[in-house]
Parts: structure tokens; C-alpha cells; sequence
């Protein structure tokens, strides 16, 4: 299921503000303005390829979760005997 960019927007503002991250330190860490991030969060235009990877990053989550609103987990275990 593909999102709209509204939908991608409203996740990055989510976490963005469940981190307390100013949109102006992603904007220094992406090295772009102020509006292009408002413009992302608000779903009036989407990040190219490589900031969605960056901007996944700095919120602590992963590219698919902002894309698609959900998240595969991995769970390891490991089985040792002594």
C-alpha cells in the first residue's frame, strides 16, 4: 500500500515532535532549508531519495516506516550452551 505524501508528511512531523527535534537542526543535518522541510510535513513535496535515508536516521526509525507506516522487526536469538 503506498502512502500519499500527506501521509509520509504527518509521520516525519509525529516522530519529529514525539523526539523533540527542531526542524531546524534536521534542516542543518540534511543541509536544506527551513521550507523544504515544512513543505515535507506538510505533504506539499517529498524528500529526494537520499534525505528520506538521512531523515529516517535522525528520528530513529526506518525508511519503510515513513513510506508505509509500518515497520518489519527482526528478532534475534541466539541459542548457547555451556
Amino acid at each position: 500500500m503506498k502512502s500519499t505524501p500527506k501521509e509520509v508528511g504527518s509521520r516525519i512531523r509525529k516522530l519529529r515532535k514525539q523526539k523533540g527535534i527542531q526542524l531546524s537542526y534536521i534542516a542543518k543535518q540534511l543541509g536544506v532549508c527551513l521550507d523544504a522541510l515544512y513543505k515535507w510535513e506538510l505533504g506539499k513535496n517529498f524528500p529526494k531519495h537520499e534525505n528520506l535515508i538521512k531523515l529516517a536516521e535522525i528520528l530513529g526509525t526506518s525508511v519503510e516506516y515513513l513510506l508505509k507506516g509500518k515497520s518489519k522487526i527482526f528478532v534475534v536469538l541466539f541459542w548457547v550452551e555451556w
